[in-house]
């Protein structure tokens, strides 16, 4: 998958709760630091999965705005906001967080992820 592919699948269509597209794109060797305001975590491929697992069981909507992004043949760089809508209150959507998230491709499969995050 080309990176631009990739770009619109995770952050315009939903990519980050699809459980089988992330699976399909996250090379299995794939690690990720992830600095947020609370702590920072090493997450693997396994991981990922397991917080799309999270995303779509805890809210009817998960939705980006891109603010704005590099693309090359191996490297993604996101700047986006992150919206959610709760189940018990699927028509309100509400910005939970402004994160910049850095992807390193190989193969068309992610390798590597570095991400920072912070409340909206």
């Amino acid at each position: 998958m080309e990176p631009n592919q990739i770009i619109e699948r995770l952050y315009d269509l939903d990519g980050l709760r699809d459980v089988d597209f992330l699976e399909s794109i996250i090379a299995d060797e794939f690690t990720f630091e992830w600095d947020s305001s609370q702590e920072k975590r090493v997450m693997s491929k396994s991981d990922i999965v397991a917080l799309a697992h999270e995303l779509k069981n805890n809210y009817h909507l998960s939705k980006t705005t891109v603010l704005d992004k590099v693309v090359t043949d191996s490297k993604i760089v996101v700047s986006y906001l992150h919206h959610v809508a709760t189940i018990e209150n699927p028509k309100e959507l509400f910005t939970v967080a402004r994160i910049i998230v850095i992807w390193d491709i190989e193969n068309g499969q992610l390798i590597k992820g570095y991400q920072i995050s912070k409340p909206a």
